[in-house]
């Protein structure tokens, strides 16, 4: 599980920047109001660095009566998942703002 998280985050860092840099299209969903890229990159990196923390114990964050140590677990799935969604979520914006001032013409790329 810890391989599939560092590839789920080197897929999700690619695919961002083939999107923002090159024009690869992903496309947008809900007629413009949620960047494709952006989400992959905010939601890609969270996700495998959970995965790649915690590997197969990653589940005990959705069990409905977890034990002490599953409750543990869990919480510290949700703290690392806050601390990795800010940072993810600061890359994610900075895609999206290229992504917006290239539609409005803004950069010109060389």
């Amino acid at each position: 599980m810890r391989i599939f998280g560092f590839v789920i985050i080197a897929i999700s860092i690619i695919l961002t920047i083939m999107s923002s840099f090159f024009g690869w299209g992903l496309g947008k969903t809900l007629k413009g109001l949620i960047d494709t890229a952006s989400l992959i990159c905010v939601l890609g990196p969270v996700l495998g660095g959970c995965l790649v923390a915690y590997g197969s114990e990653w589940g005990a964050a959705f069990k409905p009566r977890p034990n002490r140590e599953e409750a543990a677990i869990a919480v510290g799935v949700y703290k690392l998942a806050v601390r990795m969604s800010i940072g993810s979520g600061f890359m994610g914006a900075a895609f999206g703002v290229i992504a917006m001032l290239q539609s409005m013409g803004g950069i010109v790329w060389i």
